[in-house]
């Protein structure tokens, strides 16, 4: 398949996936259908109470946090742009007490969404030593106040920086713990490495407690796993008219940890503690094997209310059906390949209020924190047929790459707009994020379905120049993310060929002007499910 595009900013070098490719494709899907097929899926343990270890717990968070501190401040010259007060009693005082600190950053979109990373890590000193949910988001959001208040002494109080900290701390960090330690709870070498793998601390932890499998079995209790891998060829369609072909990857895990939620019997209940995690990643590549595009999801239902009813049967899977509703919370980063220096990460002007060349050429990017909101999934087994369907409903925090902006700055004096508009090409924002979405699988078909509407308005009035902005407009985002995809079980094997469409519509405004775009993408790829 030939690449031919044409495109506006940022277009997609010309090429072809070659034989090479497809040889390296069919490699990857055969050794991982190979590594794959044992896998266990289920646990069937009660849950128990892992031991509380606090002091360890606390050397590790201030070992560190302790050493990031110093290296912070041996390089303090990096971050001489953000410093604003000085170490006098009149300075911190109205740094901490006065509503003129606390602001929004003028950091890049990397390192800021980079601290939901840096929040999760937090979350499991104290998760994985044995704390619960609910407290170790309370450490985390206390290691974060540490940082911003007394590391960050010369900096102002960022609010962003607070919440993507403390609320990405258990939207990706409980998902991995959970994640983790369902996989190092099964005793063959590849769960071992996957779990490692996605919770070194949790791993490191069970070393120190000399936990064997069986331990860890007992800290995991019952849960449902499905893990599923894919890979396959794809073409993309832009608005512009250009269409390339690509590589799509990814990785999908899910676990439901309710006490054999899906075994035989009738039972309901309020549970406490999480009772499903989510982590995707995702791609698309490029023939010479860059990311032309990347996103990773993680969420987390904390707690909530189920019921199930299922019949054993002697053939089938269990009959009937079974629910939860909860409250979720989750973390989302969508990021398009740079094509400007700029748009990389944190290359660019010392000031982040020096306007770029224009015309200027941001590309589209947002990282989300789904502070809180409802979640509901409906199971439902009769005989072959079985039918999974949920909806999600979430308060969102995010940065939002501004879709006119690039065209905004050819006309339009920039000069007076929010910092992280002019400096990297996104504005904060307030919104929600609304998911349902539907699979069906008969036999060995499947159908698979889901959309994702999110709407974003920007928050005036805190910007870290807060005095020079002049033109504060009012930025809109709203987007539309459909898929579809139907699936071939191939009989005895955890392979499935699916068939694929997936498109994405934007619309924004700033100001006055308003701009629309919409990609359309269509592959077919070989998927792993264990």
């Amino acid at each position: 398949m030939k690449m031919i595009l044409r495109s506006g900013s940022g277009g997609m070098k010309a090429g072809s996936i070659g034989r090479k490719g497809w040889a390296l494709l069919l490699f990857l899907v055969i050794g991982f259908g190979i590594i794959c097929a044992d896998q266990a899926e289920i646990g069937k343990i009660e849950w128990k109470q892992p031991r509380k270890r606090t002091l360890r717990a606390l050397i590790e968070c201030i070992g560190v946090v302790g050493s990031s501190a110093v290296n912070y401040w041996i390089k303090y010259d990096d971050w001489m742009e953000d410093w604003q007060f000085n170490l006098t009693w009149k300075d911190q005082t109205k740094r901490i007490f006065s509503g003129e600190s606390y602001r929004f950053d003028s950091n890049s979109f990397l390192t800021n969404w980079a601290h939901a990373i840096s929040g999760a890590m937090y979350y499991n000193f104290f998760r994985t030593n044995g704390f619960q949910s609910g407290s170790s988001f309370l450490y985390a959001l206390a290691t974060s106040t540490f940082w911003e208040y007394i590391v960050e002494w010369r900096e102002v109080i960022s609010l962003n920086d607070q919440v993507f900290t403390a609320f990405g701390g258990w939207a990706i960090g409980e998902p991995l713990y959970q994640l983790s330690q369902s996989f190092l709870s099964q005793p063959d070498l590849g769960s071992q490495i996957l779990g490692t793998i996605l919770n070194p601390l949790l791993a490191i932890n069970n070393l120190l407690e000399r936990k064997t499998t069986r331990s860890a079995v007992n800290d995991a209790g019952s849960f449902y796993r499905q893990s599923t891998f894919h890979l396959g060829p794809a073409q993309w369609k832009s608005n512009t008219g250009g269409i390339a072909s690509m590589f799509h990857t990814g990785f999908d895990f899910r676990l439901t940890s309710i006490t054999d939620f899906f075994g035989p019997g009738k039972a309901s209940g309020m549970q406490w503690r999480p009772l499903y995690s989510q982590l995707e990643l995702s791609g698309f590549l490029t023939p010479e094997g860059k990311f032309e595009e990347h996103g990773f999801t993680s969420k987390v239902v904390l707690f909530g209310y189920w019921e199930k009813d299922f019949l054993e049967t002697e053939t089938d899977p269990p009959q009937g059906s079974g629910f939860f509703v909860g409250a979720t919370s989750a973390f989302q980063l969508y990021k398009r390949r740079a094509v400007s220096p700029y748009d990389r990460g944190t290359t660019g002007n010392l000031d982040p209020r020096i306007p770029r060349e224009v015309p200027t050429e941001f590309r589209d990017k947002m990282a989300v924190i789904s502070v809180i909101g409802p979640s509901y999934r409906h199971y439902i087994q009769k005989r072959n047929v079985s039918l999974r369907f949920g909806v999600d409903l979430t308060v969102d925090f995010a940065m939002v790459n501004s879709l006119p902006y690039n065209t905004y700055s050819l006309t339009h004096d920039v000069i007076g707009l929010k910092t992280t508009q002019i400096g990297w090409g996104y504005f904060y924002g307030v919104g929600y994020t609304l998911i349902p979405e539907l699979q069906l699988k008969w036999g060995a078909f499947s159908f698979s379905w889901s959309n994702r509407f999110q709407g974003y308005r920007s928050v005036n009035g805190v910007d870290r120049f807060e005095e020079k902005i002049t033109n504060p407009g009012v930025d809109r985002e709203k987007r539309i993310h459909n898929f579809l995809g139907l699936g071939f079980s191939l009989p005895k094997t955890p392979m499935q060929l699916m068939i694929c469409y997936d498109s994405v519509f934007r619309k924004g405004t700033l100001g006055t002007l308003t701009a629309s775009e919409k990609e359309e993408r269509f592959y077919y790829r070989f998927q792993f499910t264990w």
